[in-house]
């Protein structure tokens, strides 16, 4: 899991470094690519677990996961990259409330003051950047809403599916549905996520080739994190992505944290941390 998460930092970075292009395309590369990849790694065939009446959550596990990414890619284009990290933490603090609503998990006093002190954390951040970056944390918290119900299906498919099954109906999810949001900017017009493609140049080809394959890495390594490791640890570990925010982002020319933007950060790690420790 700490490897999965320092390759998913880079493939932030790189997303920033390529903004310009919009969230959908960014999304569209990094599946594409990584699909094409994993092909190779699974010689084509994946043998193991398949539970055909489940297949409805694998397919919602693919949706709500794209989503997911498409808010994070479009928040980490308007905000320093140290800050859209810290934002994409809210995850744990959702999944604490959907396994209460979902999966009968015992809410405790601690978790609820978990989830108390990660969103004033998340409110403190955006207190830090000012109304004009309202909509874009905003988004950044929808899409931690919708890793969190993504994470969540992983939970109830662990059992019945082959985890490639799981990796493979993400970024199958997440090739398809960007090229038909591209493809309806032709009709609904461009908008701020909703855009049409652009060709890439010769700077963020590379880049984007980096994107695809550093994504396919993590989200194996995270998908069998998650699969084998109790969910604690693993959450826990991929706190280091703040830190590798806020270093990558010092190398790309995002300023330092405030110390109000320090503090935002240091609440949401304790929340994550309360909410996962047994």
């Amino acid at each position: 899991m700490l490897t999965a998460t320092l390759l998913f930092s880079i493939v932030a970075m790189c997303a920033k470094l390529v903004s310009r292009l919009g969230a959908l395309e960014i999304t569209f590369f990094r599946n594409f690519i990584g699909i094409v990849i994993l092909a190779f790694v699974f010689r084509f065939a994946v043998r193991g677990k398949f539970e055909a009446s489940k297949l409805h959550l694998l397919l919602f596990r693919g949706f709500i996961g794209t989503v997911a990414l498409i808010a994070f890619f479009y928040n980490v284009s308007l905000v320093h990259l140290a800050d859209a990290m810290t934002i994409s933490k809210t995850e744990p603090l959702f999944s604490a409330l959907l396994g209460f609503l979902l999966l009968q998990e015992r809410l405790t006093a601690a978790k609820i003051a978990a989830i108390f002190i990660g969103f004033l954390g998340v409110l403190v951040i955006g207190f830090d950047k000012g109304v004009q970056m309202a909509y874009a944390n905003l988004i950044g918290v929808f899409g931690g809403l919708c890793a969190a119900l993504a994470y969540t299906t992983i939970r109830k498919l662990k059992d019945d599916f082959d985890h490639r099954f799981v990796v493979l109906s993400f970024m199958g999810f997440g090739t398809i549905l960007p090229i038909l949001l591209m493809s309806l900017s032709a009709v609904l017009g461009e908008g701020e996520i909703i855009r049409s493609f652009v060709k890439p140049n010769t700077d963020e080809l590379p880049l984007l080739l980096l994107v695809g394959a550093l994504s396919a890495a993590g989200q194996l390594l995270m998908t069998k994190a998650y699969f084998y490791a109790k969910a604690g640890i693993v959450s826990t570990v991929s706190y280091f992505s703040i830190l590798f925010g806020v270093v990558l982002g010092l190398l790309i020319g995002d300023a330092w944290p405030t110390l109000i933007g320090f503090l935002g950060m240091g609440l949401i790690i304790i929340s994550g941390y309360l909410i996962a420790r047994k």
